[in-house]
């Protein structure tokens, strides 16, 4: 697996009239990475689901460094069979694409 873009991702605000023939006003949102390098775009629906799913993807580096660290502190603690540290791992895996 090649490296993810490293975070602070942020949303970007700004909507971009692409052709959608879901709505009558189209749009487009972004999600860039610390150097302002476009990483994800998204159109859907409506304005209010693109957004939400921009903010999403852009909390991404740090859901995936928590769900690192809670996974680990309740490894350590022995509750890796807790449905929470199970969930955890295998969002993980899903993120890094691991067995």
């Amino acid at each position: 697996m090649s490296a993810y873009t490293r975070g602070p991702w942020r949303f970007q605000p700004f909507s971009m009239k692409v052709k959608d023939v879901n709505q009558s006003e189209p749009h487009m949102k972004v999600v860039v990475g610390a150097n302002g390098q476009g990483l994800a775009y998204t159109v859907g629906l409506n304005n209010a689901t693109d957004l939400a799913n921009a903010r999403l993807i852009a909390a991404a580096p740090e859901l995936l460094e928590a769900a690192k660290i809670m996974h680990a502190m309740l490894t350590e603690r022995g509750c890796g069979g807790l449905a929470g540290a199970m969930l955890g791992e295998s969002a993980i895996r899903k993120a890094e694409q691991t067995r």
